[in-house]
């Protein structure tokens, strides 16, 4: 399992996002640490992101122990209560996979209610949907 500084990793690409990284020379020393790695191909800053173009089969924990050694307040006791979050997801989902599968379900449950029952019950459940989805674009607004 990836730390969670690791907010996004596929074949090819990962964003790494942590509050060390807002510090510019602490940015540019990583960028220049993961850089130097052969199984990646470029590293480019965000304002607390690096994302990394990776080589096929690179390996994300080898990176992130590397870059541990360097940084040690990326590892997860450092940062307590974003290690804490995570413990706490249902079914051994993150919390963001929970939201978007409630989404979904809400979206779903609306669609139906909308068919087949009365007005009042899809418009509670639509009503929740569309507080959910408002706090998931809220949350989620720097990505758009």
């Amino acid at each position: 399992m990836l730390p969670d500084y690791v907010v996004h990793s596929i074949e090819g690409r990962a964003r790494l996002r942590h509050p060390a990284f807002r510090d510019a020379k602490k940015r540019a020393s990583a960028q220049s640490l993961l850089a130097a790695e052969p199984c990646v191909s470029e590293v480019r800053q965000g304002r607390e992101s690096l994302l990394l173009t990776l080589k096929r089969g690179a390996d994300m924990s080898a990176l992130c122990a590397k870059l541990e050694g360097k940084f040690p307040e990326l590892k997860p006791a450092a940062h307590g209560a974003r290690g804490a979050k995570r413990s706490c997801a249902f079914a051994g989902l993150s919390p963001r996979r929970v939201e978007l599968r409630v989404l979904t379900g809400l979206s779903l449950l609306c669609l139906a209610s909308g068919f087949f029952s009365s007005g009042k019950v899809h418009m509670a459940v639509g009503l929740g949907f569309a507080l959910l989805a408002g706090r998931h674009i809220w949350t989620r607004r720097a990505a758009l």
